[in-house]
């Protein structure tokens, strides 16, 4: 796929939209756990692109993956574009 296809996708673009202010840098995003080392053990990270780049899907498998990320999906759905500090307080459970 290329770059402009997958910037015009309307799910994408959808994203983009919601999360502008992360995918753009003007917001941090501080998020830190620690887990058992097969799930991927201690994560920490400050912006949106760091958290992609860290993030272990070692513990689950394609399938599962696919799983996880359509239940993240419907669980966003009613999610409104993020305008204000108290948007930020979103969360997925996972």
């Amino acid at each position: 796929m290329k770059r402009r296809d997958f910037l015009d996708d309307k799910d994408v673009k959808g994203f983009v939209e919601w999360a502008g202010h992360l995918v753009r840098g003007e917001w941090g995003l501080r998020h830190h756990w620690t887990t058992q080392e097969r799930y991927g053990g201690r994560f920490r990270c400050c912006r949106l692109y760091e958290a992609y780049l860290r993030y272990s899907w070692r513990h689950l498998s394609f399938d599962q993956t696919m799983v996880f990320f359509d239940k993240c999906r419907k669980e966003l759905v009613s999610v409104d574009v993020i305008v204000t500090c108290d948007d930020k307080r979103v969360t997925v459970q996972g």
